[in-house]
């Protein structure tokens, strides 16, 4: 009968009588990584040692050997370099990978909530070139996403972004060979088991209807290219299969709709890298590059590619009652008692009331032969980017709750909030917010409902009295 490995990594363990164990630093979905000190060269590095879990699954051992492999063929300065691989005591395989404190991605979106565009622009520019260097080698990542992006400072002292684990890193076609890795050796995906982590995989990789390659990885840094710029993903969910499902077949939130002074070159890069149809991508990493130093100053390349992405509004699941569902009517003015009745209406004519007709008789017509609120962004050379990117006016908007601590009752106008996220009739008009909690300080502050944004709150503990 299998029984799993139970001995784990201490601090002060040696292994392989070279590296000794400082502490650990960091846990994957894989394996759990430790400081720890190369001995005869008194080298400060990082170590990723398998789960005991996954010991004597050969698939895993096999995704794990990749890993290790692919990523130290890649030699980029925007990936992590891996210098050595080996045994644990256990038997459980380990991989040697430059030491780089530093703060990720994930953990920078959740202290500042979403970038400028200057600093998005750095950002994916760099991580663009690690991916540039690991396409070439014929290697794609699969699991791009901010917890596997980390700043880190360079040896001048300028900080650089580094592009982590390569946990399920898929070798395309044979390009690369690795010492030791035979191609009977490769993992290979089970039916049915899907590589990924939901919010950040692809389409093809979700439904399995397509070719797993670069423009996977491509898809995946629009999602994170779209979190930078609207501080939250663009498809969401209560579950990983809702996630999945909303990223399959739900079409993509405008980010003008989130944050109207987003700029139309960058919507409609990100809107491109994230079409379903990978044919309707970018191509390249060196495409992407091309596509995003034009929208650093606003433009689009002269021979951009048609963005044909389907947008329509913030994909969110919430539970309405049917008066909720009602029209939102705006409150009369004081002293207003209702129109004078009349027994006929008189419409004086005037080029200002035919173009009022006009204008119904339009909306009408949308309303009644256009019953697809979605629709296709479609650009020619002769169309700006302005033009067709105008931001559009949401009947309600969404409020995202960032608040600590996680039991805080949150109110509006003293009506407890109980659905999260919170959705709301939108308009100029304030209202106040009300966060409290046990042992905490209650807090209100006013939120204008102009827009969907994200309340983030950390309420400050009582001082306890002295005694």
């Amino acid at each position: 009968m299998y029984e799993p490995v139970t001995l784990s990594i201490s601090d002060g363990q040696i292994l392989e009588d070279k590296y000794k164990i400082l502490r650990k630093i960091g846990q994957g979905g894989m394996g759990v990584v430790y400081e720890a000190r190369h001995m005869a060269l008194n080298l400060t590095v990082a170590i990723k040692v398998l789960h005991p879990s996954e010991a004597d699954d050969p698939n895993m051992l096999a995704r794990f050997r990749v890993e290790a492999q692919s990523a130290a063929s890649i030699k980029h300065p925007n990936v992590v370099d891996v210098t050595d691989f080996g045994l644990s005591p256990d038997r459980r395989p380990f991989f040697v990978m430059e030491y780089l404190p530093g703060e990720s991605l994930a953990d920078r979106l959740g202290r500042l909530g979403f970038f400028n565009e200057r600093m998005i622009v750095e950002v994916a520019d760099r991580i663009l070139d690690g991916l540039i260097g690991a396409h070439r080698k014929g290697i794609i990542h699969r699991d791009l996403k901010p917890e596997n992006v980390l700043f880190s400072k360079a040896d001048d002292g300028r900080e650089t972004v580094k592009i982590l684990d390569f946990g399920i890193a898929k070798i395309i076609g044979g390009n690369v060979t690795h010492p030791g890795l035979s191609v009977d050796d490769r993992p290979k995906t089970q039916r049915g088991v899907v590589l990924g982590t939901p919010g950040y995989m692809a389409p093809e990789a979700i439904t399995g209807s397509g070719k797993i390659d670069a423009r996977s990885d491509l898809f995946s840094l629009g999602v994170i290219l779209f979190e930078m710029l609207c501080g939250r993903r663009p498809f969401t969910g209560s579950t990983p299969h809702e996630i999945m499902m909303a990223t399959a077949t739900k079409p993509v939130p405008r980010p003008t709709s989130i944050r109207r002074e987003i700029s139309g070159a960058m919507e409609r890069l990100v809107l491109t890298s994230l079409a379903k149809n990978p044919i309707e991508r970018f191509q390249t990493a060196d495409e992407f590059v091309r596509h995003l130093t034009a929208a650093a100053v606003g433009r689009v390349p002269s021979d951009a590619r048609s963005c044909k992405t389907k947008v329509g509004l913030p994909s969110i699941d919430v539970n309405l009652d049917r008066k909720d569902l009602a029209p939102v009517r705006p409150r009369p003015a004081p002293g207003y008692k209702g129109p004078a009745r009349s027994r006929r209406l008189v419409i004086p004519f005037s080029p200002w009331a035919v173009l009022f007709i006009l204008a119904l008789a339009g909306a009408a017509y949308y309303l009644f032969f256009h019953e697809n609120p979605f629709r296709t962004i479609d650009h020619d050379d002769k169309l700006t980017i302005s033009d067709a990117a105008s931001p559009v006016t949401l009947a309600r908007i969404t409020l995202w709750l960032d608040i600590l601590p996680k039991n805080t009752r949150v109110e509006i106008d003293g009506t407890l909030m109980t659905l999260r996220p919170i959705v709301v009739p939108s308009g100029d008009e304030s209202f106040e917010m009300t966060f409290s909690a046990p042992g905490y300080r209650t807090r209100t502050m006013s939120v204008t409902p102009d827009r969907e944004k994200t309340v983030k709150v950390r309420l400050k503990p009582l001082r306890k009295k002295k005694k």
